[in-house]
């Protein structure tokens, strides 16, 4: 993150850069430093989490969990400055709270998908499991109730990182079968040489199914797999998440060639020989 001399004004915890003055306003760079010096500082900067909720009586305890584990976090309390902020600090991952003063969370992730695939992590209430539904059909990669669970939390985290850290290595493989290529060093998915746009679950989801072409894959590790052996939420999530990859890879959704249900146990992607007449 910048450097706090550069950001003059603005609320600074620990030397963690929260993106906004106590004004709310958004804060710039410090006019006396070189355009070459901020550049540096901006390309040296750690990787950002973004953790965006309703005031610092719920963002401060998910600064102090991420801080004690070392990671970097900025923080907005309103949807505006939610969306600014994913647009001017491009953070890794965004903790997205379900309420917020001037925009529902739903609001904040349907306009940030619009511009970016940052995955984003919905911070619901308890008792309102739908919130978790609700983000997901509009963008999200991932819930968490509330109150949060810190070790849960981080053991989210780190699994999105290493996804990503694989992506940048590009140890990944390239899966050809039938009509649809899987990039799994650049994290990209072709359909007729097209790119398709997946989010992170939806890529995860295909990845795990399509690189074990032919065999079928149990409900219970593709949770495991995709979500985390962590994962509190309704598993109806996958069934949701296997609609959406179906409507952006099939011909036909309703009558699927790539991903095929095994009633009772699972899903199972066609291999090769069985696609030959699509």
């Amino acid at each position: 993150m910048l450097h706090p001399a550069q950001w003059p004004g603005c609320t600074l915890k620990s030397g963690k850069f929260d993106g906004f003055c106590s004004t709310g306003e958004r804060c710039f760079p410090d006019p006396g430093r070189t355009a070459a010096a901020r550049y540096e500082d901006l390309m040296n900067r750690p990787d950002t989490i973004l953790i965006v909720d309703n005031g610092p009586h719920s963002t401060a305890p998910l600064e102090h969990c991420l801080a004690e584990k070392g990671f970097q976090t900025a923080v907005a309390h309103t949807g505006a400055q939610a969306i600014e902020a994913a647009r001017s600090l491009k953070p890794e991952i965004i903790l997205l709270g379900s309420t917020l003063p001037d925009m529902d969370g739903w609001d904040v992730c349907r306009h940030i998908r619009e511009e970016s695939m940052v995955p984003i992590m919905v911070l619901y209430d308890t008792g309102q499991p739908s919130d978790c539904i609700m983000g997901l059909e509009m963008g999200a990669d991932d819930c968490l109730p509330k109150p949060i669970n810190c070790r849960e939390l981080i053991a989210k985290i780190n699994a999105i990182f290493r996804r990503i850290m694989f992506a940048r290595t590009g140890r990944g493989t390239q899966i050809q079968i039938g009509h649809l290529l899987l990039d799994t060093a650049a994290y990209k998915v072709y359909k007729h040489n097209k790119e398709l746009t997946l989010r992170q679950k939806e890529f995860d989801l295909l990845a795990a199914l399509m690189t074990r072409p032919g065999q079928v894959v149990s409900r219970a590790e593709l949770m495991d797999r995709v979500w985390g052996v962590n994962w509190l939420g309704d598993t109806r999530t996958l069934d949701v998440h296997i609609r959406w990859v179906r409507e952006k890879i099939e011909e036909c959704p309703s009558r699927p060639q790539y991903i095929r249900t095994v009633r009772g146990v699972g899903y199972r992607f066609a291999a090769p020989d069985d696609l030959a007449t699509i």
